[in-house]
């Protein structure tokens, strides 16, 4: 199915809307964990559990920013892929990343391990590539635009992006 990135943007922007503080005080605690190698993944991952939630109908707390740790190996397997890839093949690993954006969704709504989150997401990726390219680069904007703000702006366009991007992901196996 074809992914509509303008609808998936709006989906993420009336989610934060609607629970702008709790995804904003969930991205700084996320944002601060990210200082410690071990915290960040899970810490981000919580962030995709909170995306997953809302898409679901049900109200995200900060708390659930925490959540990400019940997935802390597999997140931590998915960071060390990734962050592999770029360091020794710096083009291919850029290449794996954008097909395989949708790792953390899937080690999130389908509970499954870093190994084969990447393999799904990777599958999902070839098969769907202009889609997944399109969603890379909307939450690759998304960032740039929030970091260009003095930083503070992705407290707005990381929570965003993330619920786009969960919202991609459930389009995309849909």
């Amino acid at each position: 199915m074809h992914v509509d990135y303008g609808e998936c943007a709006k989906k993420g922007i009336d989610i934060f809307k609607d629970n702008a503080l709790t995804f904003i005080l969930a991205t700084f605690i996320a944002t601060v964990g990210c200082v410690l190698i071990v915290t960040g993944p899970p810490l981000i991952a919580g962030l995709f559990y909170m995306a997953d939630k809302s898409l679901k109908g049900r109200k995200a707390e900060v708390s659930d920013v925490f959540e990400g740790f019940n997935y802390l190996i597999p997140s931590l397997v998915y960071a060390v892929i990734a962050l592999a890839g770029l360091a020794f093949l710096v083009v291919p690993g850029l290449i794996i990343m954008i097909v395989g954006v949708y790792a953390m969704p899937i080690l999130v709504a389908e509970k499954v391990d870093g190994v084969t989150a990447v393999k799904k997401a990777l599958r999902l990726g070839r098969n769907n590539f202009l889609d997944v390219l399109g969603v890379s680069f909307m939450t690759m904007v998304l960032y740039v635009v929030g970091q260009s703000v003095f930083f503070v702006g992705a407290l707005i366009t990381v929570p965003i992006a993330v619920v786009s991007l969960t919202k991609a992901y459930q389009v995309t196996i849909s």
